[in-house]
């Protein structure tokens, strides 16, 4: 049985596929999340709670100024609970919210991009009547596109979108990013940076977090990536202080942002432990980037020896972007060999009009769990067998 495609230009897999093809099960490296899962040490702390009672009751701090209190912490900001809005869908969802916000109390009528950047900032865009703006360069390169951004003159008006590190490629470039930042204040514009797969990055995430703060950006981020717990859909904002005097002051927050169990792992995860300032989060953060590192180089070398290239990345991250030279239908062999992967053809939204992209000859791979890694090295002859023969 053949794997059911996915559909196409929404960033997420919105059906289910079926579990076993004809070579075997499933190998499932599509959705970007933490390869080793969530941190085990979260199920002790969980266990101890009454659930039930947590739910029937409303939680005592409707603006979870507590939970706000230990992720500016974590993240090593100055910056008030005030600055902070918690969101019920992910970065994915908080994302919807700042360009909401920005075209609202800012009137910002454009947002510019980087060719190849996450697909669903372009559903952001038409919902709420935004112009989607990606630069227009000849190179794919994400390197390129940054230097580009350097060159620009004036972002007046403009919500400037980085997701940090690129999604779809993992690549970070965090010098980069954090000298673009200032200047994109500079000239004009909102630096708008999506973290959700920063936090394996450790002290580079935590140091473009404060440039973005302190020069007139905001942030977002979840629990879904590096943490491993996307069905939470718990996201975060951090917005600079001027932008709370202007749509996000403490009369006109929402309460109740997300609910009672994502609040209590949040707490888990981002408060302290005893006489350190190390929280879960950071521990697992390591973890989750040495991971990455050892099986990223194994990744590599098997996809060097099937003849195809890798865009460049950052290993540290649980993403990368593979890519046939020859042009062949990458997407669909992989599909056929029973790998779910993405199509950077669902990315062709966020490329300039002059650029026809890499099409289905590119696809995003989740890292694996060591204990897959065997069965992609298998598998990837057939996907050869199958590109030999396309």
């Amino acid at each position: 049985m053949a794997i059911e495609p996915q559909p196409r230009g929404t960033g997420y897999v919105t059906h289910e596929h079926v579990s076993h093809c004809e070579h075997g099960p499933i190998i499932n490296l599509g959705l970007g999340t933490s390869p080793i899962g969530a941190a085990p040490e979260l199920r002790a702390a969980l266990s101890r709670r009454n659930t039930i009672e947590d739910l029937e009751a409303y939680p005592r701090d409707p603006l979870h100024t507590e939970t706000k209190g230990y992720l500016v912490n974590y993240l090593g900001i100055e910056a008030s609970t005030s600055q902070v809005i918690f969101g019920g869908n992910g970065s994915y969802g908080t994302g919807d919210e700042v360009l909401r916000y920005l075209r609202q109390s800012h009137g910002c009528d454009r947002i510019v991009t980087l060719p190849y950047s996450f697909p669903n900032a372009t559903q952001w865009a038409i919902r709420h009547g935004v112009d989607y703006s990606p630069i227009k360069i000849d190179s794919l390169s994400w390197e390129k596109g940054l230097e580009s951004m350097y060159e620009i003159e004036s972002f007046d008006g403009a919500v400037v979108y980085i997701d940090y590190p690129n999604n779809p490629s993992g690549n970070s470039l965090s010098q980069l990013v954090s000298g673009l930042i200032p200047l994109i204040n500079q000239r004009g514009g909102i630096p708008f940076i999506d973290m959700a797969f920063a936090e394996v990055l450790g002290p580079e995430f935590k140091a473009v977090a404060n440039t973005t703060i302190n020069n007139g950006g905001i942030i977002i981020g979840s629990v879904s990536k590096t943490q491993g717990l996307p069905g939470l859909r718990a996201g975060w904002i951090v917005l600079a202080e001027e932008h709370t005097n202007n749509g996000y002051s403490l009369e006109q927050q929402l309460v109740f942002g997300m609910n009672r169990e994502a609040e209590e792992v949040m707490k888990v995860l981002y408060s302290p432990s005893l006489g350190t300032n190390e929280t879960l989060a950071d521990i697992h953060a390591i973890r989750v980037a040495r991971h990455n590192v050892i099986v990223n180089l194994e990744m590599e070398q098997i996809v060097r020896e099937m003849g195809l290239l890798l865009v460049p990345s950052d290993h540290r991250t649980s993403i990368q972007v593979v890519y046939d030279p020859a042009g062949r239908n990458l997407y669909q062999s992989f599909n056929r060999a029973g790998i779910i992967v993405e199509s950077l053809n669902d990315y062709s939204e966020t490329l300039p009009a002059n650029h026809q992209g890499y099409g289905d000859s590119a696809v995003r791979i989740l890292t694996p769990n060591f204990s897959i890694l065997d069965a992609f090295r298998e598998r990837t002859n057939i996907v050869m067998n199958y590109l030999r023969n396309s």
